[in-house]
């Protein structure tokens, strides 16, 4: 039975009774429930719509482009309509697995069929895939080699090879049975008419054909047979005794197992509930949501997959490669903006005054290689000979300048990387509370940094009014000539506040995609 659609569930008493009788399995369960859940259908099409959308690359192996999913010439072959079959392998891939039959020259691929995952039966050995047996539409079968079909599994910690027993599906599969059962309820008490349910007792019966008879009368009323409300029965007395909840009742209830169990669904395929259950109409609203959402392990474990099978399977013997894009989408040009402007105000700083930055870099806990850390160093020796050669014989005795003096005063101070680290966190925790109007982090405990260290800070952090202040407060092992050559204390807060957002806006770059590809 392929064509799900086409059965007849009232002969087999239902969706349940077909599932039972036929002892159908959970992918099987999954997809014919989504034909009665809406919620189970639009998590699947949205998941399906967003995987297909996501732009990609075919490119060779020296990274040079030869198709672009915007202007596709399917060059490489095989998928002359690539969103089609990408939304068909992500609708399988929900339930774990998809399948392709291929043909494929010595030169291109030919061509790439979409195979339904239930008519596929993968047949393995110690080594992996020893054959497929595909399904026919006549109930035969045929044996299928692996180099001539492309299978996609998601991964499982669970399963070594081949299909995964932890899917989308099957992790939403008990909130969508919970729906389909609070519909089937509903239903019921709708076709009665919300009338609750009753046990009726009688004192004696004329006849057994009486008790029949009434029976059938409340049962049929009951399920909403009959409309009228008022039957007088041939008995000595009737007692009727309600026993089930009515609309009032059961309204609360539906409504909190509902939503529960909606949320619960979109959470199986990673889409948060703010976006899964509404219909935001405010890009603002809508972007952050969007983006949690297509940076889920759930949504990444699925085009990673395609992907990483579509290059091993299909590309590599071609030279080429599958790369999806989705840095490229709308609702991430906006952090690429920031990014690429921050990291302007970041060279900026350190073209005006390397030293100042270099220090700020060293509050911040901003750590650079061996490389960055020389090419800095140069540019500090270049200014330092640029200064020396340009500076005038009657510049002001260094005793009367209260900043030199300051500098003179100050000792150098070397912190180990762990001292740094905490530094870094303590700063950073101090900014955040003083914005957030809680304090300035006095009593931060630190885990590496020495007290001797700490305790000026704490000092200068319970004086600190605002952000410069604190800024200021964290000026631990400044080299000398930073405060001589600095005697505006807006460079340093100009300067502090490029590095942060540089980093800031980096560090979320890294976290979005970076460590996902």
């Amino acid at each position: 039975m392929n064509n799900y659609k086409a059965i007849d569930f009232e002969h087999w008493g239902g969706i349940d009774g077909f599932l039972q009788a036929t002892g159908s399995g959970m992918v099987e369960r999954a997809s014919l429930l989504r034909s009665v859940v809406p919620w189970a259908a639009k998590a699947h099409d949205l998941t399906k719509s967003a995987v297909a959308n996501l732009p990609f690359e075919i490119v060779r192996d020296d990274g040079s482009v030869i198709d672009t999913s915007t202007d596709w010439q399917n060059i490489a072959g095989g998928m002359p309509n690539p969103q089609r079959t990408l939304s068909l392998i992500t609708g399988s891939l929900c339930g774990g697995s998809a399948y392709l039959l291929k043909q494929a020259s010595t030169r291109m691929v030919l061509s790439l069929q979409y195979v339904a995952p239930h008519n596929v039966i993968p047949h393995l050995n110690d080594n992996g895939v020893d054959y497929f047996e595909r399904v026919l539409g006549n109930g035969k079968r045929e044996r299928v080699s692996p180099d001539n079909i492309v299978y996609f599994w998601l991964p499982d910690s669970d399963v070594e090879i081949g299909v995964p027993l932890t899917t989308p599906a099957s992790t939403s599969l008990p909130a969508v049975e919970l729906l389909a059962a609070n519909s089937s309820t509903l239903k019921i008490q709708a076709d009665r008419g919300w009338v609750p349910a009753y046990i009726g007792s009688a004192e004696s019966f004329p006849s057994k054909d009486e008790k029949e008879k009434a029976e059938r009368y409340l049962f049929q009323f009951l399920r909403g047979a009959y409309h009228s409300a008022v039957r007088i029965i041939n008995s000595n007395k009737l007692n009727l005794q309600r026993v089930g909840a009515g609309l009032d009742e059961l309204k609360g209830v539906y409504s909190e197992i509902t939503r529960q169990a909606i949320e619960d669904v979109g959470a199986a395929y990673g889409i948060p509930a703010a976006l899964f259950m509404s219909d935001k109409s405010f890009a603002s609203e809508v972007k952050p949501l969007i983006k949690e959402w297509y940076t889920s392990s759930v949504f990444v474990s699925i085009w990673k997959t395609i992907e990483e099978t579509f290059n091993e399977q299909v590309y590599a013997p071609y030279g080429l490669r599958m790369q999806f894009k989705p840095e490229s989408l709308a609702v991430f040009q906006e952090d690429e903006n920031q990014r690429a402007s921050a990291v302007g105000a970041y060279t900026s700083a350190i073209s005006q005054d390397p030293e100042v930055a270099k220090w700020v870099m060293s509050v911040l806990g901003v750590d650079l290689d061996q490389e960055q850390e020389s090419e800095l160093e140069e540019i500090i020796n270049s200014r330092v000979k640029e200064e020396e050669t340009t500076t005038a014989p009657e510049m002001q005795d260094p005793k009367d300048d209260p900043v030199t003096q300051e500098a003179e005063d100050a000792e150098d101070v070397s912190l180990s990387p762990d001292e740094t680290k905490d530094l870094a966190l303590w700063y950073s925790k101090a900014k955040a509370w003083n914005l957030k109007g809680k304090g300035n982090a006095v009593d931060w405990e630190n885990k590496h940094l020495r007290e001797e260290i700490a305790a000026p800070i704490r000092l200068r952090l319970a004086d600190a009014k605002n952000e410069l202040d604190i800024v200021k407060a964290f000026e631990v092992g400044r080299p000398r000539r930073i405060v001589k050559t600095v005697q505006d204390d807006s460079a340093i807060k100009a300067l502090a506040l490029s590095i942060d957002n540089a980093v800031n806006s980096a560090t979320q770059a890294v976290i979005n995609w970076t460590e996902v590809r």
